[in-house]
């Protein structure tokens, strides 16, 4: 049973007039001239503030962000992307960073990466379980992941509600981790021996959720501050 508490409406129109006010800050003319400024402009325009480009990216870079934008299903004809990502390492290169603050004494650090399958997946939240495992969110493409980092091998579920874009992770004291699908009005739990969903609807059709967190007594709250009044029981009652 949820208990839904909603403290984001004035947030919420605060957002959208400063979104509003930060597309009026650019025009077409002044982006680089070449094939796909117009194109660039038009659709990316329609949902990003698109003055963020001007940091820019590597080339790397551009490839992961036009990615994603490919597994959001952008409205860019599929034969226009190599001239579009083109366009893009071109005009925006990324620009120099800040020199690293280098500080004395004996830190010692060990930094060790893994590639997740599926390009542009865009993971969020990575968490570690108590045994050892690390849990992800690929948002981009439905996608719930588990990595074994002792030999690297990683499985992967899929959400059974298409687009749900499962976003924020928490994993409760008994191991068992939960999401947010920032796509639809859903939470949901996962069993992690059967790498299953379990799925549970939100009151309002119009919620949705995005970052979660746990009480010490395994209570769960999700970004729009609702409120489980308890984690629902598993079907054997063991939960």
């Amino acid at each position: 049973m949820f208990k839904t508490r909603i403290f984001a409406g004035a947030a919420l129109a605060i957002a959208i007039i400063a979104n509003a006010a930060a597309h009026a800050q650019y025009t077409a003319k002044e982006w680089p001239d070449g094939p796909m400024k117009q194109r660039f402009v038009s659709i990316c325009g329609g949902c990003h503030d698109i003055n963020r480009v001007r940091v820019g990216y590597t080339p790397e870079g551009w490839l992961t962000v036009t990615r994603m934008m490919q597994n959001m299903a952008a409205p860019v004809p599929a034969e226009e992307w190599p001239a579009m990502t083109e366009y893009l390492i071109k005009s925006f290169p990324e620009r120099a960073r800040p020199a690293a603050a280098i500080l004395p004494g004996p830190a010692k650090v060990n930094i060790k990466m893994w590639d997740v399958p599926t390009l542009g997946s865009r993971p969020h939240d990575p968490r570690a379980a108590k045994d050892g495992s690390i849990w992800w969110t690929g948002q981009l493409v439905n996608k719930l992941g588990r990595l074994d980092p002792k030999s690297g091998a990683i499985k992967l579920i899929t959400s059974p509600t298409p687009n749900s874009r499962p976003y924020g992770l928490m994993i409760d004291s008994k191991g068992t981790p939960w999401i947010a699908e920032f796509g639809a009005p859903k939470i949901a739990r996962i069993d992690p021996q059967a790498m299953q969903f379990k799925e549970f609807t939100l009151p309002s059709p119009a919620a949705r959720p995005r970052r979660l967190a746990l009480t010490d007594d395994n209570d769960l709250v999700h970004g729009f501050r609702a409120r489980l009044s308890r984690p629902p029981r598993r079907e054997d009652g063991r939960g």
